[in-house]
């Protein structure tokens, strides 16, 4: 039984979006222009959830920023711990948000330089004809 009378909601907010999971690291700018690291994890059209060490409060106005030029506006609608929700001011393109994470993931890629090769080498002993293993 549900006390919510849902006559007084509006129906596009009854409509629960497609969640697309999602882990991305972002910044996070409320409107004292302060900024931290969240980790966002799953995206809809109209909304994020994420996590941050201090989670912002219910209803503060924030901008999610993911790469320098373009930051997504939107509100804190909930907490729960160190986890909240962000409704979005505009609609966010999933295919979109797919190409900036790939280009993250090539950038990083191209900044480490992985040297395992060179400082770790496998040395497999060789086997002795004479030692007898027991069978």
């Amino acid at each position: 039984m549900s006390f919510l009378n849902h006559a007084f909601v509006r129906a596009e907010e009854r409509v629960r979006q497609l969640r697309h999971n999602r882990v991305i690291y972002a910044r996070l700018v409320d409107c004292s222009q302060t900024s931290r690291d969240i980790i966002v994890l799953n995206v809809s059209k109209n909304g994020v959830r994420a996590y941050s060490r201090k989670a912002p409060k219910v209803g503060a106005k924030i901008s999610i920023v993911l790469d320098d030029k373009s930051p997504l506006p939107g509100e804190v609608r909930w907490v729960k711990g160190q986890a909240f929700g962000i409704r979005l001011d505009q609609q966010v393109d999933i295919d979109w948000l797919d190409s900036l994470i790939q280009q993250k993931r090539a950038a990083n890629a191209e900044q480490a330089k992985w040297e395992v090769d060179r400082l770790h080498r496998v040395a497999t002993p060789a086997p002795q004809p004479t030692f007898l293993r027991r069978v």
